[in-house]
């Protein structure tokens, strides 16, 4: 193979790291703005020159630590501009660099096809095909990012999808390039337009496999933010129905009530008189529930359950010292015991016999614990999986975050959680420790 034109003119290769890192750098929220903006994209443009021609002089055995430097070269460009995290920063470089790596080596292996076939030896052609190519797949993959760009829960990566991307371009570029290390492989040519070609080819699978990969979180991410939307929604209607059937009950019971009335105030025996009254206070306390903890978001957090309990005739007790329950923000205390509850009270209020329908919320502090009880009678069978509790319900999709977002809330503030399901009574016990409220109080 004529070694003049087997390789990619570093220039190009330079030109083309740059201009795939500006694709994401275009994206994506800037540190910098107008002129000294502009500056640095200008200088990184020479620093990419000038590692690129410098790589190009090191021998080949240090071919790829020069490839690697390369690499950290385009995150360090687009970490210092952009305001994004380290972990969106690696994810954006690895597109870059395979981008960069796929459009120059398709330029050249279309140039070199035309040099070969038509002997055309021309600086100005061989501009032309770089502006062309670099033209069109950076406007293509402009217009792809720009979908992104509206879908900011994409760059919310874990760490094992950060991972898979890194490997599928580490393949992608490795196989690519085989041909450079050993051409004695199933997987090199010996010609320079089977090189060209195969290259080309392997890193165009490396970029459909990363959007490929890419697309696939897109879709996951949207059907969470559906299935979210709907359990708001359906909490919404739940509510609704709730508030429609007390409404029901109210005028129900203000009908009865002003018979009552009537009766007692035309009544001139006392003794029935009093009678009657008796009978109609006891009436009354039924519908009192009323919550006195010590703290306030929970008192409301309760009394917004209290409609629910009454509803279903759930007898519930709470002894609780509300004000230890302090240093939680509010948001994470109404999640905490609103998901809490929610589950309480779904599980007794499947059970057929009123005597069996028990809630008992207690909340203590002890031995430098704060120690929070929740304990419900169920009868409906618990599954358990991959050691954790799953929904009974049969809408999965949407059901089965209450658990898992009490223990990250719990997992937040350094305490500890544990379920015991041991003769049909499911124990929800939370356990903080007392040194978070002294801290937030100094």
């Amino acid at each position: 193979m004529d070694d003049i034109f087997i390789n990619i003119p570093r220039t190009y290769t330079a030109f083309a790291e740059w201009l795939f890192c500006i694709l994401f750098i275009l994206h994506t929220q800037k540190n910098y703005k107008g002129t000294l903006l502009y500056t640095l994209l200008v200088f990184f443009l020479g620093i990419f020159i000038g590692y690129q021609l410098l790589a190009g002089e090191l021998p080949i055995i240090l071919w790829i630590p020069g490839m690697v430097g390369a690499v950290i070269l385009m995150f360090t460009f687009i970490y210092s501009v952009t305001k994004t995290t380290v972990k969106t920063a690696i994810y954006f470089t690895v597109f870059a660099f395979i981008l960069a790596e796929f459009t120059a080596s398709l330029e050249w292996q279309i140039y070199y096809f035309f040099l070969v076939n038509y002997d055309l030896i021309s600086v100005f052609f061989e501009y032309i095909v770089l502006i062309i190519v670099y033209g069109i797949v950076f406007s293509v993959m402009y217009l792809l990012e720009k979908r992104y760009k509206m879908k900011s829960s994409i760059y919310d990566l874990r760490n094992n999808e950060l991972i898979t991307i890194i490997i599928i371009g580490t393949l992608a570029f490795a196989i690519g390039n085989l041909n450079f290390i050993d051409v004695n492989t199933p997987f090199t040519g010996r010609f320079p337009l089977e090189v060209f070609y195969i290259r080309s080819l392997v890193l165009f699978s490396g970029v459909i496999m990363l959007y490929t990969q890419r697309e696939h979180r897109l879709a996951t991410h949207s059907r969470l933010e559906l299935a979210a939307v709907e359990s708001v929604l359906e909490k919404q209607y739940e509510q609704y129905k709730i508030n429609q059937e007390l409404n029901e009950m109210i005028n129900r019971r203000y009908h009865d009530f002003k018979h009552q009335i009537n009766l007692i105030r035309n009544e001139h025996d006392e003794d029935k008189k009093n009678e009657y009254l008796n009978s109609l206070e006891n009436d009354i306390k039924g519908y009192e529930l009323q919550f006195n903890t010590g703290n306030d978001v929970l008192d409301t957090v309760l009394a917004s359950k209290s409609q629910v309990i009454l509803k279903n005739k759930i007898n519930f007790t709470c002894v609780a010292e509300g004000e230890s329950l302090s240093f939680l923000p509010v948001m994470d205390l109404v999640s905490l015991f609103g998901n809490a509850l929610d589950n309480a009270i779904e599980s007794v209020a499947q059970i057929s016999e009123e005597e069996k329908r028990v809630i008992k919320l207690t909340i203590i502090t002890k031995n430098q614990f704060v120690i929070t009880k929740l304990e419900n009678y169920y009868e409906t069978p618990i599954i358990k999986g991959n050691n954790a509790f799953l929904t009974t319900k049969k809408d999965k999709k949407r059901h089965g975050y209450g658990l898992k977002s009490i223990k990250a809330l719990v997992e937040k503030h350094s305490g500890e959680l544990s379920i015991d399901t041991t003769n049909n009574w499911f124990k929800l016990v939370i356990m903080f420790p007392v040194n978070q409220q002294i801290i937030k109080e100094k």
